[in-house]
């Protein structure tokens, strides 16, 4: 189950049972994941994975499972996220499974990784063409990389609720890092542009967070101060997020690209 290891971290008894039977609760983490899934390539058996930018390491989780014969690496900025994927790592056992603290746009990573998971993360970065040329050459040739990132538009305004634009605060601490947004979103031409200059080739490029989506997702922020009403909304919100993808759109939330590397 999708973000059921994050149970190891909770002390409330309810919350660990929560995410022992049903997983990650959250509406948008899930919608992404399930976004993820539609986008992995067929019958491609990737033996290094690189998660960057982990976070809580729930996609981190994930692709371990699934690719159970993989060695799946997390990296984050932020050493607090990194000290709590280790946690959960050691509690759960995950013997495929890595995570160390990184900055994207300084790693030096060459030819190392099969496929590459960049799940809202460019968002948080001042110089993301450089952060795409450091996938890029990390990439194997033929090799997959995965991006989701906020598209920019009317999506972002104020009445919607995707996480908002902020600028980072004065005197942010080391734990804060790569917390806060440098930009609203981007548009889907520039993101193409400069993946198809580092040799990657895009294979699906599409919007994600329709306006079905989107409703949900609003519905969420009003919820997301209390766990039991976020509890209670989550199987309607899900419902329409799933139905949301299969919809044509012409423009969305977020942005979803698979490229391969030439």
């Amino acid at each position: 189950m999708f973000g059921s290891e994050q149970s190891y971290l909770q002390k409330r008894k309810t919350l660990r049972l929560i995410y022992r039977v049903i997983g990650e609760y959250r509406f948008p983490l899930r919608l992404r994941n399930f976004y993820l899934r539609q986008s992995l390539p067929f019958n491609f058996h990737p033996k290094n994975i690189w998660d960057a930018g982990c976070g809580r390491g729930q996609t981190t989780f994930f692709l371990a499972k699934i690719y159970p014969h993989a060695m799946v690496l997390g990296t984050d900025i932020s050493s607090k996220a990194v000290e709590q994927c280790t946690l959960i790592m050691q509690q759960s056992h995950s013997g495929n499974i890595s995570f160390h603290v990184r900055d994207l746009v300084e790693s030096d990573f060459e030819n190392s990784f099969d496929m590459i998971m960049l799940f809202e993360v460019l968002e948080h970065i001042d110089d993301y063409q450089t952060a795409i040329q450091k996938i890029s050459k990390a990439l194997r040739p033929g090799g997959y990389l995965i991006l989701h990132t906020p598209a920019e538009g009317k999506f972002q305004a104020d009445n919607f609720g995707l996480r908002k634009f902020a600028a980072q605060p004065e005197g942010h601490s080391e734990r804060e890092q790569g917390q806060y947004h440098v930009r609203s979103g981007f548009q889907v031409s520039d993101l193409v542009a400069c993946m198809k200059r580092n040799e990657l080739i895009p294979d699906l490029t599409t919007y994600t967070f329709g306006p079905l989506a989107m409703l949900a997702h609003t519905v969420y922020e009003h919820t997301r101060s209390r766990s039991l009403y976020m509890l209670i909304t989550f199987p309607l919100l899900f419902i329409l997020g799933m139905f949301d993808w299969y919809l044509p759109k012409m423009e969305g939330g977020g942005i979803l690209i698979r490229a391969q590397k030439g």
